[in-house]
């Protein structure tokens, strides 16, 4: 079994663990008993960015789930398809379902990319997948600028954010840590005054005497 990454893929995608994905592949008997006379088996993730291209129902579904007022705030990024597909001998199937999670990686396109400091930018992926629209948790890495979420389900997905302002730390007050050095500093002064006065009254005593 050969677990791989189409080259071409936008965005740089990629299975983030290819040995996890081979136990979650359904295989008909078919299949299996190709398999056991000597074919190969691959399975290959592709990913596509489909923004600009024509309007589905799919995306349709997703843009008017995101029109609702709940979402408001939500802005739509790009629109993905990806599929899986499993390749035995010269025969390619699309897998719509795996058997469990996969986790997926892929480059945030550079136009969605925030570069404003006072703005928190979150990333959310939306999947649309037999007509039914899901939101999907995703984690975004700011060094690589990649995100990274889980699915079993292979179809449209779109990417969405949402950008709040960035609430600047108040000063601390009322703490105490902060004047101990200008305390230190008090007292040894105070030591030094009260040290030098009794210098001061030893001298004139002997002198008067």
């Amino acid at each position: 079994v050969t677990v791989e990454s189409d080259e071409d893929n936008d965005f740089k995608a990629q299975l983030t663990d290819n040995e996890d994905v081979k136990g979650k592949i359904e295989l008909t008997q078919d299949e299996q008993d190709a398999i056991i006379a000597g074919e190969d088996l691959e399975i290959i993730l592709k990913l596509e960015d489909t923004t600009v291209e024509v309007d589905t129902a799919e995306k349709e579904d997703i843009a008017e789930k995101l029109a609702e007022k709940e979402f408001e705030g939500k802005k739509l990024g790009t629109f993905l398809d990806i599929n899986l597909i499993k390749k035995i001998g010269n025969t390619e199937t699309k897998v719509t379902n795996t058997t469990g999670m996969l986790k997926l990686t892929f480059e945030v396109p550079e136009g969605l990319i925030n570069t404003d400091a006072t703005i928190n930018r979150t990333y959310t992926i939306v999947r649309n997948h037999e007509g039914k629209v899901e939101f999907l948790k995703a984690e975004f890495n700011k060094e690589t600028n990649q995100l990274t979420f889980e699915t079993d389900k292979f179809s449209t997905y779109a990417v969405i954010y949402e950008d709040t302002a960035v609430v600047p730390e108040a000063p601390k007050t009322g703490d105490a840590t902060n004047f101990m050095p200008i305390l230190a500093l008090l007292f040894v002064g105070l030591g030094m005054v009260v040290v030098g006065k009794r210098n001061v009254h030893r001298f004139l005593i002997r002198f008067l005497q």
